[in-house]
């Protein structure tokens, strides 16, 4: 999605030939030993003085740039997919508002210097992810909007792939990298190759998550939302992989966050233990409405997306979440959207019921009517169900399926290839049957 048919190509290559040299965890001793001046396990000269020249433990300015030769290579590399993620993607959520409101709470996280010089990507997909380039690009994954409840747990990611950046633990991995195989030479373009996809070519190891984790805590404490976020946001993931893991064995929603972010119940609690210990008082805010109406229309068409990629158990898992603080129509709507989609046992009798439900809680989508139309006639009630399409055509005169759905209720000729009709809608043969 981020990088052509080439670089992924490349990618490939480089982590066949190199997934057997490199270790995706490294520990602190390994990284303290490997980068010693006095270490002398094959550690070339070269990149054991690259990596005395940097300080660690301190945060970069917001008006930082590379110093060094490796790091010059870091960011070209990274500006280079950069470029080629902008021109090539057609997932790149074009939506001003939308992009303006997520940069905004970024920028509340980390403070407007900070964030003035981050170039911010929101990215169609049904994926969980979030990234942040060592050049400073910082792609959000829509897979992830739809998982968070509200604001404060979107600070929480956001500020977690800050501290990342900050701490720039990306050049860190690559010094560790360059010295354990400095026996045999690596190339930088082919250690960077998947940057603008994952976020760095490597797992970052437990002192670096844990150390993003607290200073994201900080970050958002600081901004005032409120600091159990961050441990609701891992409970929530584990919960839908669980599910999904149990019911789904190809589920592969949390593939490229988990492998760059391990997880385990013991951070969630250190995360947990963490916010109790701040001042309660001084960091309550979730702005939970503020960010359903910053998603806007956008939220039923993620949910779409999960339906159309047939993650039903996470759908579901998604729908229920959001609807534990009361059902509305679109919540209504999108259960409806599944159960008929889904099409097991009783689903099209359940899809009807819903799709009943968000009308009577005020929606007048023509769609509505569409789906239980399907959903009765697949439920073997005919009569009604061409009764609710005809209405459906009432409501929509001009709707993109209209011939199919005249034929089907035998208020038109049959078409010589029927299913041959444009259509952007999810219409199949086994929608009449």
């Amino acid at each position: 999605m981020s990088i052509n048919s080439y670089l992924f190509g490349k990618l490939i290559l480089i982590i066949l030939v190199y997934f057997s040299m490199l270790s995706m965890q490294f520990s602190a001793t390994v990284f303290a030993h490997a980068i010693s001046p006095k270490s002398d396990n094959n550690v070339s000269e070269k990149a054991t003085i690259e990596a005395v020249n940097y300080d660690f433990s301190v945060n970069i300015d917001p008006d930082h740039k590379p110093t060094t030769e490796l790091e010059k290579s870091l960011w070209e590399e990274a500006d280079k997919i950069e470029a080629n993620f902008k021109k090539n993607s057609s997932k790149i959520i074009d939506d001003p508002e939308l992009n303006a409101y997520v940069k905004e709470v970024l920028c509340k996280v980390i403070g407007n210097a900070r964030c003035a010089p981050i170039r911010l990507y929101l990215v169609r997909t049904t994926q969980f992810n979030a990234l942040m380039a060592p050049n400073g690009m910082m792609q959000i994954w829509s897979g992830l909007l739809i998982r968070m409840k509200d604001e404060a747990q979107l600070a929480s990611i956001l500020a977690h792939e800050y501290a990342h950046y900050v701490r720039r633990h990306s050049l860190q991995t690559l010094i560790v990298a360059k010295n354990i195989e400095s026996s045999a030479y690596i190339p930088y373009v082919g250690l960077l190759a998947t940057i603008g996809s994952v976020g760095s070519l490597f797992a970052f190891n437990r002192e670096m998550e844990s150390e993003a984790d607290r200073l994201a805590l900080e970050y958002i404490y600081d901004a005032g939302y409120k600091p159990q976020s961050a441990s609701d946001v891992w409970k929530q993931l584990l919960a839908e992989s669980e599910l999904t893991k149990k019911k789904q064995k190809n589920e592969n929603l949390f593939t490229n966050f988990f492998s760059t972010h391990p997880t385990s119940e013991d951070r969630m609690q250190i995360l947990s233990d963490l916010a109790q210990n701040k001042d309660q008082s001084k960091a309550i805010f979730t702005n939970k409405d503020q960010y359903r109406t910053a998603l806007g229309g956008w939220w039923p068409k993620f949910i779409d997306d999960q339906l159309k990629a047939k993650n039903f158990k996470s759908g579901e898992f998604l729908i229920d979440q959001l609807a534990q603080n009361g059902w509305d129509a679109d919540l209504y709507f999108a259960k409806a959207e599944l159960f008929r989609k889904r099409g097991e046992k009783d689903d099209f009798a359940k899809a009807a019921e819903f799709y009943q439900k968000s009308i009577d809680a005020g929606s007048q989508k023509p769609e509505n009517w569409r789906g239980m139309g399907l959903s009765l006639m697949r439920d073997n009630r005919q009569a009604k169900g061409k009764a609710i399409l005809l209405e459906y055509l009432r409501r929509l005169p001009n709707a993109i399926d209209r011939r199919m759905i005249r034929l089907i209720t035998g208020t038109k000729d049959q078409l010589a290839h029927p299913f041959e009709e444009n259509s952007t809608e999810d219409i199949s043969p086994t929608d009449f049957e």
